[in-house]
């Protein structure tokens, strides 16, 4: 073979193609009522044997009376009872100041991804969330992870028009920094695509796209958009599904094996 010629690598699909529905919310603030309805759909649909993945971008624990009064726990208490695979957090679930977090995360039975939160101080993530989980379903290994604005303490002491005690202790890192080593470790586990949970807004997101190809599908809070279609920002898919619970969204991927062949040129 010619020494100059070079080597590529061609990805084909090929084989059977899978379809991975996801169903996905963001920006609930506290809407009990309409998100039951929601929860009620949800719950069927999963005792109806139907697959699927359901994740939520944040801001769901505050943001009505009811809702705040008790701290976010009515909220807490349906989303228990609701097949949700991951979430991530808001300002909103800040509402309540560093103690008001600390309940939340630990009354919550769902994995929480929020891979930018620390603890100032001892530079670590904020204990009861992770920085990004794996998940095999439909034979297909899902890295999910999530990331958090990094105005959050401060929308959040100005929403709850308060001071709410020790949001200072904690360090919201750059997004761009932390995904890239977010990537990096969810490859060495295997994953094949990549999920963000992002509560950074939009444009946030569609920065993060052109960035990291990696990344399949942005589900995408804070902005309230509501996203009839898909955008697509080159690989990534961005959805969105508004604000209030006014909306269920949903997302089919068809998802084709792979072949990798290298073609001399």
């Amino acid at each position: 073979m010619n020494q100059n010629n070079k080597e590529n690598t061609v990805e084909i699909p090929h084989g059977e193609v899978t379809e991975v529905t996801i169903f996905y919310t963001n920006d609930i603030h506290g809407e009990l009522e309409k998100f039951g309805t929601i929860a009620t759909i949800l719950r069927k649909k999963q005792k109806d044997g139907e697959k699927f993945l359901l994740f939520d971008a944040g801001d769901f624990a505050s943001g009505t009376f009811v809702s705040d009064t008790h701290k976010g726990k009515p909220m807490i208490e349906l989303f228990n009872i609701t097949p949700y695979d991951a979430l991530c957090l808001g300002e909103g679930e800040l509402h309540y100041d560093l103690e008001g977090l600390n309940n939340i995360l630990k009354e919550l039975k769902i994995p929480v991804v929020c891979a930018n939160l620390y603890l100032k101080k001892e530079d670590r993530l904020f204990p009861g969330i992770k920085s990004f989980l794996i998940k095999d379903f439909q034979n297909i290994r899902f890295a999910i992870t999530g990331l958090l604005n990094n105005k959050a303490i401060i929308l959040a002491r100005e929403q709850a028009n308060k001071s709410l005690p020790g949001l200072d202790e904690l360090d919201i890192k750059s997004p761009g920094e932390i995904l890239q080593e977010i990537i990096s470790e969810a490859k060495e586990e295997g994953a094949q695509k990549f999920i963000l949970l992002s509560h950074l807004g939009i444009d946030q997101d569609a920065t993060l796209a052109e960035k990291f190809n990696e990344i399949d599908v942005i589900v995408s809070g804070h902005s309230h958009s509501y996203l009839a279609q898909p955008v697509r920002v080159k690989n990534t898919f961005i959805i969105s599904s508004g604000s209030g619970g006014n909306y269920l969204g949903s997302l089919t991927l068809n998802i084709a094996d792979i072949i990798s062949l290298k073609i001399s040129k």
